[in-house]
């Protein structure tokens, strides 16, 4: 039914954000880290390292190896671009996928709720208006939950926008500020003043800290993740037609034909 599409949804939503985190945790969690470590920095701090070359305008020795040798401008595009086209996926899946199936069933649930309102007088039976409310309340909850996780998608696919375009500015500024004479430029590095140059691009510090707050931030939390799985567990309320009482099953395949004709 509904239900079970917005699920299909929510699953494709979920495999394409957990593809593009598993790339930014093998970046962040594992080679940033070790890069932390072997400078003598806190490996469990990534976020605080961040946050200092974000206040200081300073890149620390670990961050620089990081940068330039290990990620290196191309690597930083491609995860940049890999990570924002699985938010935009999620983002089509919640639009396309979730949203309008759930509408759909809060629509027919508000359609059930004026049936068992107007019993006593079309003399339906089976419908209990008290049982219809807990459906159409539950069905408002998940829809109500979907659309604020697209408005949290929406947000973060900012963030991050800001993040990897700051980190762009990071690394070219390390081969702009190289001493003379030494050889060649980094490894993909973009020329200075050149085509794909972030010189005169300005970054957003607001969003930044957002984006690396400790505690609710994107980088410290994956919120996406969060609430994906938060979604899908939820989304199994009683608005189906399979969880509904068995006297109610006639009435919801008449305004399901009506409302969904084929």
């Amino acid at each position: 039914g509904r239900l079970e599409a917005a699920q299909a949804a929510l699953g494709a939503a979920a495999k394409a954000w957990r593809g593009a985190a598993a790339e930014l945790s093998k970046r962040l969690d594992e080679q940033l880290r070790e890069a932390l470590e072997s400078h003598g920095h806190d490996p469990d701090d990534v976020v605080g390292e961040l946050t200092c070359m974000l206040a200081s305008g300073h890149v620390s020795p670990p961050l620089q190896s990081f940068l330039a040798s290990t990620l290196t401008e191309p690597g930083l595009r491609r995860l940049a671009k890999t990570v924002d086209a699985a938010l935009q996926e999620v983002s089509r899946q919640l639009l396309d996928g979730v949203l309008p199936e759930l509408q759909l069933v809060a629509f027919v649930a508000g359609e059930l709720r004026g049936r068992a309102r107007a019993a006593h007088i079309t003399h339906t039976l089976g419908l209990k208006e008290r049982a219809v409310l807990q459906c159409e309340g539950a069905a408002t909850r998940a829809l109500v939950q979907a659309e604020a996780l697209r408005q949290l998608v929406t947000r973060v696919a900012a963030q991050y926008r800001v993040f990897f375009t700051w980190l762009l500015k990071t690394l070219q500024s390390l081969e702009e500020s190289r001493p003379e004479g030494e050889e060649g430029p980094l490894p993909g590095a973009t020329p200075p003043g050149g085509p794909g140059s972030l010189a005169g691009v300005p970054v957003c510090v607001p969003t930044l800290l957002a984006f690396l707050d400790p505690a609710e931030g994107q980088l410290a939390c994956d919120a996406v993740a969060r609430d994906l799985d938060a979604s899908q567990a939820t989304l199994g309320l009683p608005v189906g037609s399979l969880r509904l009482p068995p006297r109610l099953a006639p009435h919801l395949r008449a305004l399901q034909q009506a409302v969904f004709p084929g």
